[in-house]
């Protein structure tokens, strides 16, 4: 997907075709790649018998260079998942996910891991 438009269409039409699919995360990462700023999207069904009835939450913040980035769709997975166990709010719990990456990023962007595209460094989190 090159860009936010198409991304948000993307997601409407799958939760249009999964009724009973609640919420959607779309991590901007692969975005307009150029850009230096993330946006990050959320669309929530609020009413399971119109599956027109979509809410939206965008979450922006800077992209930031590092080599350590492998496991970010599956740390943002179960990050959403935990915050949402623990809050039943999807805009809650997709806003301290979005803050919990972003800083996991930040905090493992500077150390050199391996030779390729490195893991996040939870360990490093506290």
């Amino acid at each position: 997907m090159a860009n936010l438009q198409q991304a948000r269409q993307a997601g409407k039409k799958l939760l249009s075709t999964l009724p009973l699919l609640r919420a959607l995360c779309i991590k901007g990462g692969h975005l307009c790649e150029e850009e230096a700023e993330i946006v990050d999207l959320l669309l929530v069904r609020t009413n399971a018998t119109d599956l027109e009835d979509i809410e939206e939450e965008c979450q922006y913040h800077p992209r930031l260079k590092t080599m350590n980035s492998h496991g970010t769709g599956c740390t943002f997975a179960s990050a959403f998942t935990a915050f949402h166990a623990r809050s039943n709010n999807y805009v809650e719990a997709f806003t301290r996910t979005v803050i919990y990456l972003a800083t996991l990023l930040s905090e493992s962007r500077a150390l050199k891991i391996s030779q390729g595209n490195g893991p996040l460094l939870h360990h490093l989190m506290n």
